[in-house]
């Protein structure tokens, strides 16, 4: 099996988002490290789509439950260490699930507003949404379809699917899942309802 490096040497950016979305989620019942996985994952592709950066900078592979940021595991490893983040192990539904616990405030100095403006708009767009439902939407789009398990997923795919809209046929098998209400349909496809 062929190795794939981590590049750790810029981590503190991304270690400052991690903080802020858990920070920002801290209420939401259905948060875990699978949804932090996948808000960070649409911040960086849809900045990516829309201005040809990432937020955070980060590489992300295919995984089984939908595209994750590589050195997601040791920085959080590391942020755990140093005190700045708890991952909290709970049940949810008779399911275990691990949430991200901010310790301390992040430092949003390194993001520009309209980064800030971007994570606040996904945060909000897969707020009433589970880990399984917003791993079946990743799961939409072409960049994880295309790759193969464990492979990095090329940005340049962002503008293919720079604003991901699902079917129809795809929100009621999201849907199916868990019951989503019209405003959360209308959160995956504007024009679903139109």
């Amino acid at each position: 099996m062929t190795r794939i490096p981590i590049d750790l040497s810029k981590p503190e950016k991304f270690k400052e988002v991690i903080l802020y979305v858990s920070q920002k989620c801290e209420t939401d019942p259905r948060f875990s490290v699978t949804k932090l996985n996948k808000i960070l994952f649409f911040s960086d592709f849809i900045s990516f789509g829309r201005t040809g950066k990432s937020i955070t900078e980060q590489n992300y592979q295919r995984l089984d439950f939908g595209p994750a940021p590589r050195a997601m595991v040791p920085v959080c490893t590391d942020m755990t260490e140093r005190g700045d983040l708890a991952i909290v192990p709970r049940p949810y539904f008779n399911q275990p699930q691990k949430k991200p616990i901010a310790l301390r405030d992040p430092d949003l100095s390194a993001l520009s507003s309209s980064e800030v403006a971007l994570i606040d708009e996904i945060i909000e767009k897969l707020w009433n949404l589970t880990a399984s439902q917003i791993s079946a939407v990743s799961h939409g789009f072409i960049g994880w379809q295309i790759a193969k398990p464990g492979e990095t997923i090329p940005y340049g795919l962002a503008w293919i699917d720079t604003e991901p809209e699902f079917s129809l046929e795809e929100i009621e098998e999201i849907s199916a899942l868990n019951p989503l209400s019209d405003e959360e349909k209308q959160n995956l496809n504007p024009r679903a309802l139109a």
